[in-house]
């Protein structure tokens, strides 16, 4: 009886697991590429190892595609700056509703993206194994992939030719601070559910 309901609660975790990561559609992360620019641009182009270089922002998808690129950002820009860039255009980057992209924590929790935790290092080591057991169960349960699948389905804005701009034309919409603090703690909570149901997931598999 006690194997049968255990078997029952992994399934029903694997379950909640896989739901919550359902949502995530892809990762977003800067890169620095070598820039060779005039002496008197040089200090704004010039990043944290000292070498002058773009930031380029770019946004890839689980089936390992790129499904936006923006390019032309001196080396000195905070990545936070460049996303804020990027949605802001009239024909920047868009998210899909009520999905959401994985970031590290330099961009922040807003809505549409979630980064790590800040903090604690062991749990952020606990994130990582998790987030490794995770993987093989969803594999295991299903080979086709439905995290995959839903990504291929997405509208064609999204999945097909990386928009490459130079230019910044902004449309930003305005948001009371009240709104901000009640976007981030939605945020911030769904972020809470997705780390626990990968905890659970981790913690009953290494107990077996």
């Amino acid at each position: 009886m006690d194997s049968i309901e255990t078997d029952e609660d992994d399934a029903i975790v694997g379950a909640a697991a896989t739901s919550v990561l359902a949502d995530c559609v892809g990762a977003i992360d800067g890169t620095h590429v070598l820039a060779s620019v005039p002496i008197e641009h040089q200090n704004r182009y010039r990043g944290r190892k000292g070498n002058t270089t773009q930031n380029v922002l770019a946004v890839v998808s689980f089936n390992l595609k790129f499904t936006y690129v923006l390019a032309g950002w001196e080396g000195s820009t905070h990545d936070s700056r460049i996303l804020n860039d990027a949605l802001e255009r009239p024909r920047g980057f868009q998210v899909p509703q009520e999905k959401y992209y994985l970031l590290d924590a330099g961009y922040g929790l807003r809505k549409g993206f979630i980064p790590p935790y800040h903090g604690d290092f062991k749990t952020q080591v606990d994130v990582v194994l998790a987030s490794c057991i995770l993987h093989n169960h969803i594999i295991d349960l299903e080979p086709n992939d439905p995290i995959i699948q839903e990504v291929d389905r997405q509208p064609l804005v999204q999945t097909q030719n990386a928009q490459i701009t130079q230019s910044s034309q902004r449309s930003q919409t305005y948001q009371t601070p009240r709104e901000r603090r009640e976007e981030a703690r939605e945020w911030s909570l769904k972020r809470d559910v997705i780390a626990h149901a990968m905890f659970i997931n981790y913690d009953r598999r290494r107990n077996r």
